[in-house]
């Protein structure tokens, strides 16, 4: 990374800073004014264990869903967001309960980068199907 100038953050970073001040740098670093787009590849196993248990390999301490969520409620409003990749996500580890709460982390992560913000649904607000039963797999 230090060969190809290529800046990495942390957790050490996120403790220090905060999301919001790492997740600004970062888009500065990248350009501002850029229109170049944006490729958003999430390791859903760097969730805290207590926010997605059906992972590859869980992580005390991890960060945190809110702090992810944020992550996408700032990069969104760019526009410039063309891909996004979730891997780790691990159905044949854990319970049912396991595996549903980490879905119910993946969707609301997805739901962040469709525009869903967390102030609610309003009358108009039609970007994601918020919270319904699947009727065949009876997941959220």
């Amino acid at each position: 990374m230090v060969k190809y100038s290529i800046t990495a953050f942390g957790m050490e970073d996120i403790e220090n800073k905060g999301i919001i001040n790492v997740v600004n740098e970062a888009l500065q670093i990248i350009g501002p004014l850029s229109n170049l787009p944006l490729n958003v590849s999430f390791d859903i196993d760097r969730l805290d264990s207590l926010e997605a248990r059906s992972l590859g390999t869980p992580v005390h301490g991890g960060m945190s869903l809110r702090e992810d969520i944020q992550v996408m409620e700032q990069a969104q409003p760019t526009g410039r967001i063309s891909a996004v990749d979730y891997v780790e996500v691990n159905p044949n580890i854990g319970d049912k309960g396991d595996v549903h709460l980490t879905i119910q982390a993946a969707e609301h992560l997805l739901q962040a980068v469709f525009g869903h913000q967390r102030r609610g649904n309003y009358p108009n607000d039609e970007l994601v199907n918020y919270n319904k039963l699947d009727k065949e797999t009876n997941v959220l």
